[in-house]
């Protein structure tokens, strides 16, 4: 199952110079040669290229099942306790297994974990007309008017730009992506990717430091257009937020927003390999672990990634860590 070529050779400055410091751009990530190696990796639970295993089984059965790296991108963290959860970071996204054992994606946009305003402009904020719109899961008619809804949300074309918002959120799975489906339609993959990714929240925006993006937030996500490329993805969240753990060089004004925020700051710059916990501060953060996140386990040493993952964890035990040629259970617990 490889994954989507992506063409772009660019992406928007704010979030170009967030990732260019340290060698992680977002352009290289999107590169179709780089990007479609790595996604082929990714499919085997060693993940070869990228260093990270698909260790933990909550987390690798719904990395299969939605889609794997065509709608998530490539694991890249090792799983790690984030305030409580089971986390691994991949480039688009972050899973979470929950302390009651229910796994999803962990709300990156909505959950005081990037400053996206300071990235994408004040434009990035919720609408609240449409907020109110919102369909809500579970209700009669759901999945008729979630599709509507998406329909009138995310326009294909907006300000003399062909944006795509809609269609590729449509068009981003395929059935053969969905590991283990019984049977599939259109309505089977447009399920799948508003369970990762949500529906829209915002309206389309304009990049405010440049003409050729426009941007479109999500419950979970958010879509970036390229008027130079003609394309449009979801931004690498999951690579943004990994940058910040680790403390890597930030724009002046992106450092500025999360010193000015505690629950922004208590993320920044908190992975160090050589404390405790792998915790910086770790009084900031209870009920996290990030020992071992980020390091990458060398392809010889790969048939130990559990072990490995247990001693630096001990909340990642052998039930939640297999080995990595142990089979993945048919369901999420």
């Amino acid at each position: 199952m490889p994954g989507r070529a992506v063409r772009w050779s660019r992406l928007p400055a704010k979030v170009g110079a967030l990732l260019s410091a340290f060698l992680l751009t977002i352009v290289a990530f999107l590169a179709p040669q780089a990007y479609s190696t790595v996604s082929q990796a990714a499919e085997d639970p060693s993940a070869a290229t990228t260093g990270y295993s698909l260790a933990d089984p909550a987390i690798a059965t719904y990395f299969r099942q939605h889609g794997g790296a065509a709608a998530l991108g490539n694991p890249i963290s090792a799983p790690m306790r984030l305030l409580g959860s089971r986390v691994q970071l991949f480039q688009r996204q972050a899973i979470e297994v929950r302390p009651d054992g229910s796994v999803g994606t962990l709300n990156l946009v909505d959950g005081d974990f990037l400053p996206l305003a300071t990235i994408a402009g004040p434009g990035m904020a919720p609408d609240p007309g449409l907020l109110a719109r919102l369909p809500k899961p579970g209700s009669p008619g759901y999945a008729q008017r979630a599709s509507a809804y998406l329909d009138s949300a995310a326009p294909n074309d907006w300000n003399g730009m062909r944006v795509r918002f809609g269609a590729t959120y449509r068009s981003m799975l395929k059935c053969s992506d969905l590991a283990g489906a019984a049977s599939c339609t259109g309505a089977t993959t447009f399920s799948v990717t508003n369970d990762l990714y949500g529906l829209p929240t915002g309206k389309p925006i304009a990049d405010p430091h440049s003409p050729d993006y426009a941007y479109l937030r999500f419950q979970r996500g958010v879509m970036v257009y390229s008027r130079t490329a003609s394309d449009t993805q979801w931004l690498l969240l999951g690579e943004l937020f990994k940058q910040v753990l680790l403390g890597n060089a930030l724009p002046p004004d992106v450092l500025n927003q999360i010193s000015a925020s505690p629950a922004y700051a208590r993320f920044y710059a908190q992975y160090d390999p050589l404390a405790r916990d792998g915790l910086a501060r770790p009084n900031e953060l209870p009920g996290t672990s990030l020992a071992g996140a980020f390091q990458t386990t060398p392809p010889a040493n790969r048939a130990n990634t559990a072990a490995t993952a247990a001693e630096a964890d001990p909340q990642l035990t052998a039930a939640t860590v297999p080995a990595a040629n142990v089979p993945v259970p048919s369901k999420v617990p």
